[in-house]
């Protein structure tokens, strides 16, 4: 077995949740991608962190570790991302960086 690290978007088939011995919840999705179907798991920290979207969204990207054992392959999953917030985020960055060269611009003018 071994593993390594990627991002991947898909479409959640389907969830299970199930406790852990220790009584934690962890996440079991089927997730479809382009070039097919494959399970991720979400462990209780990861799945805590990252509910909201993976319990409201059909589509996501996740970040995780791609993990082979005996022919399958299972994504470890540690972040998810709701692509529809990557539009939002790369405004905010985008506006973020006007500003910033707006006051580098306007830096000598203010320290005259």
């Amino acid at each position: 077995a071994f593993s390594r690290n990627i991002f991947t978007a898909g479409i959640i088939i389907n969830r299970r949740i199930e406790n852990t011995r220790d009584n934690k919840r962890m996440l079991f999705c089927t997730i479809e991608d382009r070039d097919g179907m494959f399970e991720s798991v979400f462990f209780s920290e990861s799945y805590l962190e990252n509910s909201n979207i993976l319990m409201n969204r059909t589509i996501v990207i996740i970040a995780g570790k791609l993990h082979y054992k005996d022919g399958n392959i299972t994504l470890i999953g540690s972040k998810v991302i709701d692509p529809f917030m990557l539009k939002k985020i790369g405004n905010e960055l985008r506006k973020e960086n006007v500003r910033q060269n707006i006051l580098a611009e306007a830096g000598p003018v203010w320290e005259s």
